[in-house]
């Protein structure tokens, strides 16, 4: 899911800055799946574009390729006024980041030991 050498690169191999930001991702996340969550339960389009945008920006810091992609895609339909999002897309993201929480700890183990 998620390109190990790539995310290591972006760290610069410190295991702190990846612990951070792990756990500055995990905090918020549940968060903002809420406000996508409302955002699609009202049909604000804005606010899903929004919600979208700020999730798919956290994901690009662990380099998760095809979550990103579809987070892209649901807030470029968004942004055209397009409602392509149902419950089962809410429960893609949540195993999406159920499958990103445990491949990402593992890399920190990985680059703590490193260290």
């Amino acid at each position: 899911m998620i390109d190990v050498p790539a995310l290591r690169d972006f760290m610069d191999g410190d295991p702190e800055l990846l612990d951070a930001t792990i756990e500055s991702y995990a905090s918020t996340f549940p968060e903002v799946l809420q406000q996508v969550e409302e955002a699609y339960q009202t049909k604000n389009l804005r606010q899903a574009e929004e919600s979208l945008h700020a999730l798919r920006g956290m994901v690009a810091n662990f380099f998760a390729k095809d979550f990103i992609d579809a987070l892209q895609a649901w807030e470029t339909a968004a942004r055209e006024g397009r409602l392509g999002f149902d419950s089962e897309d809410l429960a893609l993201i949540r195993a999406w980041n159920q499958k990103l929480i445990p491949q990402l700890e593992q890399v920190l183990k990985d680059l703590q030991q490193a260290s």
